[in-house]
């Protein structure tokens, strides 16, 4: 399980991602305030769980 934190501002919005054991695997991952911008956050997540499901 990943936990997703989202700073939520006007111009830009801040997020990371935690695993289960508090762990970071994001930290400080910035996100403009534009549509498009959230298909880098949905690429991230999905990265991040493909990577970690190799082991």
């Amino acid at each position: 399980m990943y936990y997703v934190g989202i700073d939520i501002a006007k111009q830009f919005h801040i997020a990371c991602v935690l695993d289960e054991s508090n762990k970071y695997l994001v930290k400080n991952f910035r996100i403009e305030s534009e549509i498009s911008e959230y298909s880098h956050l949905n690429l991230l997540l999905i990265n991040i769980d493909t990577d970690r499901s190799k082991f």
